[in-house]
């Protein structure tokens, strides 16, 4: 996840600009944040937009994945 250099660590992006800078789809992005991994805030309305924090998505995507029931590994 090198390329993520044009945001600062407090930048808010939408799911799309940080699927983009993650090399994820963005259904990976909202899944993150369903699942509990990615903090973001919810806008307001029925289709709000989801806003992440940058840093929280460098620190997400630059985790090393452990696949379920691996906690003891």
């Amino acid at each position: 996840m090198e390329k993520m250099t044009e945001f600062g660590p407090d930048d808010l992006l939408t799911a799309i600009q940080a699927s983009q800078q993650a090399g994820v789809h963005p259904r990976t992005i909202i899944a993150w944040i369903r699942n509990g991994w990615l903090e973001a805030v919810k806008r307001p309305g029925s289709r709000g937009k989801y806003l992440i924090r940058y840093q929280d998505l460098v620190t997400v995507a630059n985790r090393r994945y452990k696949p379920r029931g691996d906690e003891d590994a």
